[in-house]
Formats: C-alpha cells, structure tokens, sequence
C-alpha cells in the first residue's frame, strides 16, 4: 500500500494543530511533551506485563497446571498502581458482563482442563519458542475467539517492533483519514492483522520521509494515528455531553443520529449491570454484552443505515431531532430473542414506544400482531 505524501503532510498538520490546541505547546518529538504524556504509557505497560509473565521461567511440565494461565491473566489485568497507568489496551475489566471480557475464555479454562492445556501450551510456544505467527494468530483465535484486542495485545508483547495492539473503530477512522485502504472492524484474522501492521509501518515510514521525524518507532506510528482522530482532541466548540448526567465529557457528538446511538449504548449497558442472574423473587434473565462499547457503536450505526432509520418493526421513521423530539418514537435497541444476548444478530433498532409494547414477547409472536393490527377488519 502506497500513502499518498500530500494526503498524509495535510493530517500531519492536522496532528500537530490539535496537540498545539490541547497543549498549548507545539510537537517536536513522539518522546517528550504532549505526545509522551499521552501515549507513552505503552511500553512501560509493556514490561510490567512481561514481568508479570514471566515467561522465561515457565517449565514445561508445568504445562496443564494451570500457573502459566494465572500468569498469562495477570499479564493482562494490569490496574493503574502508584502512578502506572492500567492496561486500557484490552477489554479485561467486568463492567459489562463476564462475556465482554476480552478474556473471558482465559477466566473460564481456569475451571477447565482441556482447555486450560490447551491455552498453556500455546502460550508456552509462542513466549519460549519460535512460533509462525501466521499460524499462531489462527490457534489462538480458534481457543479464545475473534478478540481482536486480545490477540493484538499478545503479539505486541512478543515483539513490538513487528506488531502492535488495536482498537479497530479508532483505526480504521485514522486509516480512513490517511486514505488508507484497510479496515480491521469485524475481520479478526491474521491476515487482516498483517494489513493493520503494514499499515503502520507505512506510517512509520512517512513521518520520517515525510514528516522528517527522525527515531521514528512503530509505537509512534501507532500513537500518530490514535492522536489524529481521538475526539479528545477535536475543536472545543463541538458539542461535548454525557447522556447519563447532562455533564460536559470527552465524548463528542455531532448530531442527533451520534446521541440516539450513545443513550441506546448508555440503556444496553444499564440492562446489563442491572441483569447479571442475581436472584430476588425470581431469577433475572441474564443479559450480557457481547460488544465492546466502540463495536456496539459502530453496529448500532450499521443497523440505522440498513434501516434507513426506520423502526425494524412498524418501519415508523425514528425521530432522531436533538431537540422538540417525539419521546415515544426515539430510537431504542430491542433484542430480537429475549432470552439472548446484545450481540450481532440479536440486535434491531425500534421506536422507544414498540418496544415498551413488545416487552419480552417472542419476536416472530409481535410481528404477527402487528400485521394483524394492519389488516382491515373483517367485522361488518
């Protein structure tokens, strides 16, 4: 893949614009200043991973025991301590339910054998060996799933001079900023990962030839694409709300579409701390979120378009107005089996007011009440 150098010199100004707008203090390095404070957590993270890890000190017959798993979790559940910053690079924390852990499959071979063998030997392979990371990356997604975070993070660990985390709604922006044809979103595989990869080394390569970085590093190519698109970083007149509290945030929104998507985002994540299977006089339906909040966006997103922001249900035009909006016709997210997760396939976009109607009844059972509500009457 070929950057086109005006193209990238035009964002590279847009880059140092918005570092100067936030910081008052113009760029100059990648390893001081604005950029370091924000970005240079990473490497650091880094070592205190490894060292957690401990990788060099893992026996092989200790394969199966279940110590180099709790190692392998340690490794990734790193909080923030005496001034370190938490490891924001994969989804570990339990705040949306267990199975939006990016690591879940690590917490749950902990109780199982099979499972927990598996997981260590390709641990001990890939940290102690000389693994194909071609054929690494396909192994470990087979174990763990198409947790992209996770397995990106994993091979930063192993060598990050070749490989880098990811974040795929914020790259595939900055990709897309640049005109770089390579999108991550939803394509978890080693091969889309080389692309992500190449891409950054291509970036790498231009803010020295083009920007005339000198010392560049990937990380840098990595922090680079992170600064230009973050909406940290956009012009302090957007407007800038927390739908739970009214309050000025970090989160920026552009229009009433970008609102109904981050109060539906806001009502998701609310049922799923509220609906965790705890028992009162019966037991709550468990409804845990299969998505990170950046992946629910962008399919809360996808579903409006192919929707053509209509009700998936009465196709009713949503009100999607930041203001003098209809309450009952605003944008809600109902899942299609009540008994399901919010997770692709089970998610659809309604009016606020069906899906007070519908309730938990059965998908298929509402839509032939509705075409019944439709037809004439057959009365005299």
């Amino acid at each position: 893949m070929a950057i086109d150098a005006k193209i990238f010199q035009d964002q590279f100004e847009v880059f140092k614009e918005r570092v100067l707008r936030k910081s008052k203090v113009p760029f100059t390095s990648f390893r001081e200043g604005f950029a370091s404070a924000w970005e240079g957590y990473k490497l650091p993270l880094r070592k205190r991973a490894l060292e957690r890890l401990g990788a060099s000190s893992w026996p092989q017959g200790s394969i199966g025991n279940g110590q180099i798993l709790k190692k392998l979790i340690s490794a990734i559940e790193i909080a923030e301590e005496g001034g370190a910053a938490s490891n924001n690079l994969v989804r570990w924390p339990n705040e949306y339910g267990h199975r939006n852990r990016s690591h879940f499959a690590l917490l749950d071979a902990l109780d199982d054998q099979t499972a927990c063998r598996r997981i260590e030997q390709w641990a001990f392979d890939f940290f102690r060996g000389e693994p194909d990371y071609g054929d690494a990356f396909e192994e470990l997604r087979a174990l763990v799933g198409s947790r992209y975070d996770l397995l990106a993070y994993l091979f930063f660990l192993r060598e990050p001079e070749r490989f880098m985390p990811i974040g795929s709604q914020t790259f595939d922006r900055a990709f897309g900023t640049l005109e770089i044809g390579v999108r991550t979103a939803w394509r978890c595989s080693w091969e889309n990962y080389a692309d992500y990869t190449g891409a950054l080394q291509e970036i790498r390569a231009a803010l020295t030839e083009i920007a005339g970085l000198s010392d560049v590093r990937l990380v840098d190519a990595h922090s680079f694409c992170w600064l230009l698109v973050r909406p940290e970083l956009e012009r302090p007149d957007v407007l800038l709300v927390n739908s739970a509290k009214g309050k000025a945030s970090n989160a920026t929104i552009y229009g009433g579409e970008d609102i109904a998507i981050r109060n539906m985002i806001d009502s998701i994540a609310n049922t799923v701390k509220h609906a965790n299977g705890q028992k009162v006089e019966v037991t709550k339906k468990l409804k845990e979120l299969g998505l990170s909040r950046d992946e629910l966006a962008a399919h809360l997103r996808e579903l409006m378009n192919l929707q053509q922001g209509k009700c998936a249900l009465t196709g009713i035009t949503i009100d999607l107005r930041k203001e003098g909006f209809d309450r009952a016709l605003r944008a809600s997210p109902d899942r299609k089996n009540s008994d399901g997760h919010y997770e692709l396939g089970n998610i659809q976009i309604v009016c606020a007011f069906v899906n007070g109607w519908k309730g938990a009844m059965p998908d298929e059972e509402f839509r032939r009440l509705l075409e019944l509500v439709r037809r004439p009457s057959d009365a005299n």
